[in-house]
């Protein structure tokens, strides 16, 4: 049962990674932008 509990804490950290990297590369591709 714990390995469970590990694999979604890894799980979490991977996708609020991934959150933060699209958001980070949304906001320099607004700022990149010429328009």
């Amino acid at each position: 049962n714990g390995w469970i509990d590990v694999a979604i804490s890894l799980n979490s950290m991977l996708l609020g990674a991934i959150v933060v990297d699209y958001y980070l590369n949304i906001k320099a591709g607004n700022k990149n932008k010429p328009t």
